[in-house]
């Protein structure tokens, strides 16, 4: 089984701080200034949450890793970010761990929400731009969404997708929200594809588009959408390729290229999972089944079918998910 997070990124923008120039009053968002990268340890490895400062480099070393001391049981696996909190979820007790910003080496959940019996193997999850939380149950081929305020429990989902969509949910394994157009993509990896929907969002809802990513075999886990509204999509199947689609999106579009996987102490990475972008923009992919070879590794855009990693982050066991916030 193979998964994915995406998270949400609050980052000043240029025009943000030019109306900031003219009218002092107006608060900035803080730029994120910690990488968090979850770590199940499937193969090896530690499990735990690993928190580094920003800029990360080959060299990069976590300021503390994060784990049963501070509540988080079972094996972390998704994770997302808005602008005060760190959402954290738990493989072994299908639990969504709460964190206030900025976390430290003593932190505790602020809530906990389940243990969620109708869940399985839910390794991801995101925030939409409202704040509503979605997670995915890739294992009952469902998708969740829960409404704030959260607080410790097992709230309702105010939304499930899955079965009774068109095509149907087979092993969801991610989501994006695109801010320009309201659309959600969902990459559906035992199907290969990339599905396309449409606000309003209901349990029967018939795709708008759908995508294939790649050749017989491809198992597209997880899914990222930057400025220019293109996706990355990774193959945990067969290659460890990224695939890349741009607008706009419709049945029967292909990815426009791929950015193949890197070469770590001779072994080529195989299976990319979530990945997410930095306020610069640069791409991070975890490649997650390469045991002792796991790791982080960074792209820098432009990007194209020549992108190659700038460097790769050891994370051996089992990396699944990056973040980046206070």
């Amino acid at each position: 089984m193979r998964r994915f997070v995406a998270f949400t990124l609050v980052v000043a923008s240029a025009g943000v701080l030019a109306a900031c120039a003219k009218n002092p009053t107006i608060n900035i968002p803080p730029v994120p200034q910690n990488a968090f990268v979850t770590n199940a340890a499937f193969v090896g490895g530690t499990a735990g949450l690993a928190v580094y400062t920003q800029p990360l480099t080959a060299a990069s070393t976590p300021n503390f890793t994060m784990g049963v001391a501070n509540g988080i049981v079972g094996n972390p696996s998704g994770l997302a970010v808005s602008a005060t909190q760190l959402f954290v979820e738990s493989d072994g007790t299908s639990s969504i761990y709460i964190f206030t910003l900025p976390v430290t080496p003593t932190s505790t959940p602020t809530a906990v929400l389940g243990p969620f019996p109708a869940w399985s193997n839910a390794y991801s999850m995101t925030l939409d731009p409202s704040g509503n939380l979605w997670v995915m149950s890739s294992g009952s081929n469902q998708l969740f969404e829960y409404s704030p305020p959260f607080a410790t429990g097992v709230p309702a989902p105010t939304l499930v997708m899955g079965p009774a969509t068109v095509p149907a949910l087979n092993f969801p394994s991610g989501v994006v929200f695109d801010k320009q157009t309201g659309n959600m993509y969902v990459p559906n990896a035992n199907a290969n594809q990339v599905l396309v929907f449409a606000p309003p969002f209901t349990a029967t809802e018939a795709a708008s588009a759908t995508m294939t990513v790649g050749a017989a075999g491809t198992r597209p886990i997880g899914i990222a959408i930057d400025i220019q509204r293109r996706l990355y999509v990774p193959d945990c199947g067969i290659t460890g390729n990224i695939y890349v689609f741009k607008p706009p999106y419709a049945t029967g579009v292909t990815p426009s290229f791929f950015i193949a996987p890197p070469v770590v102490s001779g072994h080529a990475s195989s299976c990319a999972v979530g990945p997410a972008f930095d306020s610069a923009q640069n791409l991070y992919a975890p490649y997650e089944t390469d045991g002792a070879f796991g790791n982080v590794s960074q792209f820098a855009p432009p990007f194209s079918a020549a992108t190659t990693a700038v460097f790769s982050l050891s994370q051996p066991g089992g990396p699944i998910a990056v973040g980046f916030g206070l």
